[in-house]
């Protein structure tokens, strides 16, 4: 039985050590989320780009639900405060009362000793045939006595707390498992639910991998070759600088996202001008709109915020160039085809010409 007590002893002391471990490691896996967060944000706040900024925003702020240890309900703090109440104060307190059971069982020995030797005191007295009123018979009948009473009452209570633990141990480790893991799958479930407010609807970025030099030379080949197919554009551009000719293809690549070209309602403007708005902005909202008062004067109390009426792509998700260039591909093609369908169609209706030969003459 104090064999078990000693494994039992040790398994509870390399547990408590392998959790100040895990924590610690719970602690350097928080400090670095806060760390990547922040850092992200500082350098995305600065592009121009304002979903970008508000995505890394989302990102900053569900990081903070994480890893802000002064937040109460951060899964960090959480994490702390369960751990620290449900399994390393339980796990001291049996760590503190297996170090007093061995001092007790320490003690124990010291008395077994004590009353090994008065017993062998009385073996002596008996071998050397001592009458009960001799002085040395009775000094060692009573600390015979008295040794074993105090061995017998350290030892009860000695066995009887070896007796429980030997009853419960499967259970407190069985418990401390449990508790473990219940409380691990609670920090990780909030920590992935935080991270999950701040995912986009669907996944239209396009992965890491993909964006290496080596994948970007493609594109790089593609915008050249339409460079040379366009001969006209090529001979006008001869004297143009890089700059030049990257504003005009910036301009070329965001036709598709400008604003709706249209009349502004002259009583829609008033409206909102009576309600203090600016022109500017009132026009503005009203052209994204197209004239819709209320929407425009929604749009202008909510800040202005282009992108809630800009295409995105659906869901709320902001596009990869890559997708941008492709749409706007897309889009010239089918233009394309368009006008070849109505010439097409030209052709077909038109008279036929009016023949000029040698019949007609004579005639």
């Amino acid at each position: 039985m104090v064999k078990e007590f000693g494994d039992f002893d040790e398994a509870l002391k390399t547990i408590n050590g392998q959790i100040e471990v895990f924590m610690e490691g719970i602690q350097h896996l928080s400090d670095g989320l806060h760390s990547l967060s922040q850092s992200l944000t500082a350098d995305l706040m600065r592009a121009e780009d304002r979903r970008m900024v508000a995505e890394s925003c989302r990102l900053r702020e569900a990081m903070n639900q994480i890893t802000r240890e002064d937040a109460p309900h951060s899964s960090i703090a959480k994490l702390k405060r369960n751990m620290d109440f449900n399994v390393i104060k339980p796990l001291e307190g049996h760590l503190a009362n297996n170090e007093r059971l061995r001092t007790e069982l320490e003690k124990r020995q010291r008395r077994l000793d004590e009353f090994k030797c008065a017993c062998q005191q009385m073996h002596e007295c008996s071998r050397r045939e001592l009458s009960e009123t001799d002085e040395r018979f009775i000094m060692a009948r009573q600390e015979y006595e008295i040794s074993k009473t105090y061995f017998n009452k350290q030892d009860r209570q000695v066995f009887e707390w070896l007796h429980v633990l030997e009853l419960h141990r499967d259970d407190i480790l069985d418990s401390c498992m449990q508790t473990l893991k219940h409380l691990q799958y609670e920090f990780f479930a909030a920590s992935a639910h935080a991270v999950s407010s701040a995912l986009p609807a669907r996944m239209a970025f396009r992965p890491m991998a993909e964006m290496l030099p080596e994948c970007l030379e493609a594109q790089v080949d593609l915008e050249i070759r339409e460079a040379e197919d366009d001969v006209s554009d090529v001979g006008n551009r001869l004297g143009d600088g890089f700059s030049t000719r990257f504003v005009e293809r910036l301009a070329r690549d965001d036709d598709a996202e400008g604003l709706p070209q249209q009349p502004v309602d002259s009583l829609s403007l008033s409206s909102l001008l009576a309600q203090g708005f600016a022109e500017g902005p009132a026009r503005r909202a009203l052209r994204l709109h197209r004239n819709d008062t209320q929407a425009a004067m929604d749009w202008l109390i909510d800040g202005g915020r282009e992108e809630a009426s800009r295409p995105t792509g659906g869901c709320g998700v902001r596009m990869p160039a890559s997708a941008k260039h492709v749409r706007r591909r897309r889009e010239l093609l089918e233009q394309q085809r368009e006008r070849i369908r109505r010439a097409a169609e030209a052709d077909r209706t038109a008279p036929p010409p009016t023949g000029f030969g040698v019949a007609s003459v004579f005639e």
